[in-house]
């Protein structure tokens, strides 16, 4: 499925299992819309997003950073690490993916 976030291009992404990315955006001036796509809504640039590919919905949102988040890393935990842009300058380590999307979505 193509999937696209109105408004937003993606800053950066990582594939965390099977079908879920962890997805961080950021605002874009010139966004264009594709026809084909889904759009998913979001409303910060500055949350990750946990984006089912299947069913091309967001799972979860980790709103913690200040800043676009710059680097995802996933972790042989299961977990994932965030790091955010300039004006966050911060790290973040997120339990387990699974564990996470059992928490409702803030989007």
């Amino acid at each position: 499925a193509l999937l696209q976030f109105r408004g937003f291009s993606i800053a950066c992404m990582e594939q965390v299992e099977e079908h879920l990315l962890a997805v961080s955006i950021q605002p874009e001036q010139d966004s264009r819309i594709l026809p084909s796509a889904t759009s998913l809504h979001v409303t910060s640039p500055r949350g990750i997003y946990i984006v089912d590919t299947k069913e091309a919905t967001i799972k979860a949102v980790l709103d913690a950073h200040s800043d676009t988040v710059r680097c995802i890393c996933s972790l042989p935990d299961g977990g994932i690490l965030t790091a955010g842009g300039k004006m966050d300058a911060t790290v973040r380590v997120w339990d387990s993916v699974a564990a996470i999307i059992m928490i409702p979505t803030l989007a």
